[in-house]
Order: structure tokens, then C-alpha cells, then sequence
């Protein structure tokens, strides 16, 4: 038969293995590596950088390189476009007079941007769209199929073949705000295995998306890289994220 001080001996054994092993799981809960966001990420809005004038560097581009982000967005000072796709984040600036792509460097910061981790798509033909807006309407046709809210941005693809591709680089200030200041470079042709990548919503102008838009669409083709003006799609296919 145990002594009551055996007794007592063993119960305070056990109550200082536990205490040593709750220090060890709140150790290792500390230790853990943070998850990566994958929620919807914004910094600035449309508003605030092409009307206000607010452009410093919010975010550093490297933290996005390597992942699953679809993004578009500009450059500290507007000094050129962001696009992000299949874990690489693309820069495209104007330099002489000519746009040049590049990836994104250590330093590199965006003033504006809209970014969303994907890791898997739906893919939908919708074949020929001869113009913005009747891609923007397909899009919003598949999304309200789908019971999602359209006022909620959504992550989009698009491929295809363009007829017509135009698009511009913006150049370090606004046309728009600024009409007598550095001009932006612009493409206006056509342009095979078209990538189209961005967010669609409505109700968002001035935030998201130009006023006469409800998407923020970014191009890449071998032909120009750019913020999207308008386009003319041939053998077309929409992506949207699965979860959606």
C-alpha cells in the first residue's frame, strides 16, 4: 500500500509533467509559421491614386512572388503596371518610349493593388466576344448563374486570341489628373494566346475599377503587357475560382 506521501510525491509528479507539457505546446503554437492571406487584398484605391494624388509604395511586390495570386495593380508613382499570374509577378514600365516586361525586383513597390490567392479554377467556353463589354457581360452572366454577388470582387482568367488588343502602361502620372504629364505607352492591334487576368465587380468605381467598367483586367501576350482598354476575343475561355 502507497504512503500518503508517496501519494503526494505522485501527484505532484504528475502536475509538473503537465505544466511542462502545456509550456511546450503554447512553445511550439508561437513557433508556427503564420498562413499565408488568401482572402481578397487591397491597398489604395483608384480614388486615392489617380485623383488624389496618393502615390507611395503600400506593399513590396516580394511578398506575393511564388504564390498562387492573382493581382493588378501600379507601381509606387505610377511608374508602371503589375501583373500577377502563375506564381510570378510581372512589372511592365515604359523606358525611351518603349514598354519593357520585367519580373518584379526586391525594391519594387505597388501604390495600388488588388490581389486574391487562387488554387483552383473552373473553366467555361464562351467562345467569340467582339468587344469589353460583351466580356464583361458574360462574366457577370456566369457569376449571377452561380448565385454569386456581383458588388463581392471576384478573381477572373480569361484566354483567348484578340482581334484587337488595347492597352496602355501608365508612365508615372494620371492622363487623366495629369493631361500635360508623361504619357502613357499604348498598343492598339492584334495579339495571339491573349492572357486576360483581374477581378470583376460592380458598384466599385473609384475603388476597383475605372467608372465606365466593372472589372479591373490586366493583358499579357507576347505582343504588349498592360492595363486592359479594350479587346476583341476570339475562341475565349473564362476561369473562375473554384470556389466560387
Amino acid at each position: 500500500m502507497a504512503t500518503a506521501g508517496a501519494i503526494g510525491e505522485s501527484d505532484g509528479m504528475r502536475t509538473l509533467q503537465a505544466m511542462l507539457l502545456l509550456a511546450v505546446l503554447a512553445t511550439s503554437a508561437c513557433q508556427a509559421p503564420a498562413p499565408e492571406p488568401t482572402g481578397l487584398q487591397t491597398f489604395g484605391s483608384m480614388r486615392e491614386v489617380m485623383r488624389n494624388g496618393q502615390m507611395d509604395g503600400r506593399v513590396a511586390l516580394r511578398e506575393f512572388v511564388g504564390r498562387q495570386t492573382i493581382g493588378v495593380g501600379a507601381l509606387a508613382n505610377l511608374t508602371g503596371e503589375i501583373t500577377m499570374l502563375d506564381g510570378e509577378v510581372l512589372v511592365s514600365t515604359v523606358q525611351d518610349g518603349v514598354a519593357v516586361v520585367r519580373l518584379a525586383r526586391p525594391d519594387d513597390q505597388a501604390t495600388l493593388l488588388v490581389a486574391k490567392d487562387v488554387a483552383e479554377w473552373h473553366k467555361f467556353e464562351i467562345g467569340t466576344c467582339p468587344s469589353y463589354a460583351a466580356l464583361e457581360q458574360r462574366i457577370a452572366q456566369l457569376l449571377r448563374a452561380r448565385g454569386r454577388d456581383l458588388t463581392k470582387p471576384t478573381p477572373v482568367r480569361i484566354t483567348g486570341d484578340a482581334n484587337r488588343l488595347q492597352v496602355h502602361v501608365i508612365n508615372g502620372a494620371c492622363p487623366i489628373a495629369r493631361p500635360d504629364g508623361p504619357k502613357p505607352w499604348r498598343y492598339d492591334g492584334p495579339a495571339d494566346n491573349v492572357k486576360l487576368v483581374g477581378f470583376y465587380v460592380e458598384d466599385a468605381a473609384g475603388q476597383l475599377t475605372h467608372h465606365n467598367h466593372s472589372s479591373h483586367l490586366h493583358a499579357v501576350s507576347d505582343q504588349a503587357m498592360g492595363h486592359l482598354d479594350e479587346v476583341s476575343l476570339t475562341h475565349a475561355i473564362v476561369s473562375l475560382p473554384a470556389e466560387h
